[in-house]
C-alpha cells in the first residue's frame, strides 16, 4: 500500500534509525578523541607548531571548548580564509535551517496530520 500514508511500523523504523545514527555519532566522536590524544602530530600539528593557541589542558575533549570559543578572525588567522569559510558554511546552513525549517514544521506538520487523518492514516507524533 504505497499511497503516502504512514503505517504503524514506520514509527519503529524511525526510532531504530535515530538510535543507530546517535550511536554512530558517539562512536565517531570517541574515535576522534582517541586518535587526537594518540596521534598529536596529525590532529594537533598547528598547536604543536605554535600556529594556533590551545587550552592548557590536553584532555580528550579539550578541543570542544577551543572550537566554540573562537571568533571568526581567530579562525581565519589560524587556518586561512578558505578554512574559515569552510567552517562558516555549516553555521550558515544551521541558521537557515532554524529560520526556515522550524516555522515550516510548525505549519506543515499539523496540516499533514489533518490530511492523513481524513484519509484513514495515522499521524506520527512529533516528539
Amino acid at each position: 500500500d504505497v499511497q503516502g500514508f504512514n503505517r504503524k511500523d514506520d514509527l519503529t523504523a524511525l526510532a531504530h534509525a535515530l538510535a543507530l545514527d546517535t550511536l554512530l555519532v558517539i562512536a565517531y566522536l570517541a574515535a576522534f578523541c582517541f586518535l587526537r590524544c594518540n596521534f598529536p602530530l596529525v590532529y594537533m600539528n598547528n598547536v604543536l607548531a605554535g600556529k594556533a593557541s590551545s587550552s592548557k589542558s590536553r584532555t580528550c575533549c579539550s578541543w570542544v571548548c577551543s572550537c566554540f570559543c573562537r571568533t571568526q578572525e581567530e579562525v581565519e588567522d589560524m587556518v586561512g580564509l578558505d578554512g574559515a569559510m569552510f567552517i562558516e558554511f555549516p553555521k550558515l546552513c544551521l541558521r537557515l535551517l532554524v529560520c526556515i525549517g522550524v516555522p515550516l514544521i510548525l505549519v506543515v506538520w499539523p496540516l499533514n496530520c489533518a490530511s492523513v487523518r481524513d484519509r484513514g492514516g495515522i499521524c506520527l507524533p512529533m516528539f
